[in-house]
């Protein structure tokens, strides 16, 4: 590995000896590259925006009214767990999604979200286990299949100084709890209102979904704090409020150390073997 930085975010940065976490990295590489190839007429900032925690009066969509700046909280549906099950090793090293990928549009935004997470305090969370088996029609096999899942990711997370399975702090919410259960009871699926009724008690910020049933719920929600949505509408999101400049305008915009990248081996290891990436070679 020659010295020097070839790029913006250099491996050099890192404060592991364990190559592993250059995953995280060259994801976050090769994404910054697109984003700057994409987006790169977007103005720089003056002041830059804050990082790597989030500014919530920046974002009303993300963070409702809470006041102040903190991590931004999400929490992820089963399909998307499965999902990073299922094609992790081309996520993580921003292959061609397999043919056999559903919604291959969100599970390459997926990986857009994947590289905010290296770079900004962003936490990932998880519904309580009882929901993942409770949608009908699902298999035995695919039942065990989402509890694998479930508590591989949970191990991963738990690592990660914080419990995925507990509630946030939540402030700066002004609607009473009895307004927010009159919506959720309008949900009609049962199995729909556990999850958001579960969603809500959490304090997360975003939960993360492909079912557009769900989705569909999003705005009558956003009032108590959460919002329902796909990742590509959390990549939107993202654009729209500043926080990948950061990846745009790295130099002046990125300002802060990249966070502890052990935690990148942490959802690796959580893969099934077969879906772990390489070590990366750098040139």
């Amino acid at each position: 590995m020659p010295d020097g930085p070839r790029s913006p975010f250099h491996i050099s940065q890192i404060g592991s000896t364990d190559e592993r976490e250059g995953i995280g990295l060259a994801l976050l590489q090769k994404i910054a590259a697109i984003f700057r190839s994409e987006f790169g007429d977007i103005p720089r900032l003056e002041p830059p925006p804050l990082g790597p925690q989030f500014d919530y009066s920046r974002s009303r969509e993300l963070f409702g009214t809470r006041p102040g700046a903190g991590p931004l909280h999400i929490a992820w549906d089963t399909n998307l767990l499965v999902d990073y099950f299922d094609f992790g090793r081309a996520l993580w090293e921003f292959d061609r999604l397999p043919a056999e990928a559903h919604d291959r549009d969100e599970l390459e935004a997926l990986q857009f979200v994947m590289a905010v997470w290296v770079i900004r305090d962003v936490r990932f969370h998880i519904l309580p286990r009882f929901l993942e088996d409770a949608r009908k029609g699902l298999s035995e096999a695919r039942r065990r299949r989402r509890a694998v899942a479930l508590d591989a990711f949970e191990a991963a997370l738990s690592h990660m100084g914080y419990d995925p399975t507990e509630p946030v702090p939540t402030t700066g919410l002004l609607l009473p709890d009895s307004a927010r259960e009159y919506e959720v009871r309008k949900i009609g699926d049962p199995l729909d209102r556990l999850l958001v009724r579960q969603a809500l008690h959490m304090g997360v910020h975003v939960f993360m979904t492909r079912d557009k049933r769900l989705i569909s719920w999003g705005a009558a929600l956003r009032p108590f704090g959460l919002w329902i949505a796909s990742p590509g509408d959390l990549l939107e999101e993202f654009v729209a409020c500043g926080a990948l400049h950061c990846l745009i305008h790295p130099r002046g915009h990125a300002y802060w150390p990249i966070p502890d990248l052990t935690r990148v081996l942490f959802l690796l290891e959580a893969l099934p073997p077969e879906q772990r990436p390489d070590i990366p070679v750098w040139e």
